[in-house]
């Protein structure tokens, strides 16, 4: 399955994050010349709730952006 997340704001990102280790092609909208700023992926600074698990993770996440989409992509 392919997802396309519209942005890379905090909820964008954390979701694309959480897709995509699931197992799921995520793919992130970004706007005309933002795709540049991305290349290198995020950090992502993880506070965990649940019992058993570590509290906090730092992780990368290595996001694959696009700054056009046609009705033709598989969304």
């Amino acid at each position: 399955m392919k997802t396309l997340v519209v942005g890379t704001g905090i909820i964008g990102t954390t979701w694309g994050w959480a897709l995509s280790n699931a197992g799921i092609n995520v793919t992130h909208l970004v706007r005309p010349g933002s795709k540049d700023r991305y290349k290198d992926g995020v950090m992502l600074d993880l506070l965990e709730g649940r019992k058993g698990h570590k509290k906090k993770n730092v992780v990368k996440y290595n996001l694959i952006c696009v700054e056009t989409i046609s009705a033709s992509d598989p969304y």
